[in-house]
């Protein structure tokens, strides 16, 4: 009786030490909260008008994949080249915020993000769709694929951009 008690005991405790949300380590990961910080880091980043620090949370290197309006850019220096001559000042950065999140764990690494962008910028309001692949690489979440669309028709998830900015 004991030792079938303590065979279970070590079976669960192995089963534990193998479930996909504990690392190595056998600590939980919070995959959902890492890939948020990342957000939140980066949107005060673009807030404060730092571009570079924004790319901060993309991973440095040439794997990493942008595509927005059609085309598709490859490499952290080449999507760090394209976000400074769009954006040369704070000024046309703007405020960005985010909304309508929605996170989903692909392993204890990795994660895909959806939501909507809005940025407001010289009185007016742009929005679009972001579809991102997050990655803890070296001990960092960083982005390693970035799909953004622009509402070119002043709309995102079925609301305009005003109501977007505006929380409506």
């Amino acid at each position: 009786m004991i030792r079938s008690a303590i065979c279970l005991i070590a079976a669960l405790l192995l089963m534990t030490g193998c479930s996909p949300a504990a690392t190595n380590n056998n600590v939980a990961v919070d995959v959902a909260g890492s890939a948020r910080a990342l957000l939140a880091t980066q949107s005060a980043d673009w807030n404060n008008g730092d571009v570079r620090k924004f790319m901060d949370g993309y991973w440095r290197d040439d794997q990493v994949r942008f595509a927005s309006g059609g085309e598709v850019k490859r490499g952290w220096a080449l999507v760090l080249s394209d976000y400074e001559r769009r954006y040369p000042d704070r000024a046309a950065m703007g405020k960005l915020r985010t909304a309508g999140i929605e996170i989903s764990e692909i392993s204890n690494d990795a994660a895909l993000v959806f939501g909507q962008w809005i940025v407001t910028a010289n009185d007016s309001n742009y929005c679009g769709l972001i579809t991102l692949l997050v990655r803890e690489i070296d001990g960092r979440w960083v982005v390693v694929h970035d799909h953004t669309s622009s509402g070119n028709d002043g709309t995102a998830a079925g609301k305009s951009c005003d109501e977007l900015a505006s929380g409506a």
